[in-house]
């Protein structure tokens, strides 16, 4: 995944929900090439075995206007 600072968010992200067992809404801005994007990303985390955490299911949704002020940050929902 591409930039790093991106795939960071998202280890740290999946991490949390992964140890926690707890689902989590975030919105995300970030700002790479020029561009800015804001969205709000729902991750589920999942069990087969009904304890251990071995899927996580997400949805992702861009929101418009983008938030120039957060370019940068997430900020976790619950």
């Amino acid at each position: 995944i591409k930039p790093e600072f991106h795939a960071a968010l998202l280890r740290r992200h999946f991490t949390e929900i992964a140890e926690g067992g707890r689902p989590s809404l975030y919105r995300i801005t970030l700002r790479y090439g020029g561009q800015s994007r804001t969205y709000l990303r729902l991750a589920l985390p999942l069990a087969r075995d009904g304890k251990t955490v071995d899927m996580i299911m997400t949805i992702s949704d861009r929101l418009a206007p983008d938030y120039e002020d957060d370019v940068g940050s997430d900020q976790l929902f619950r």
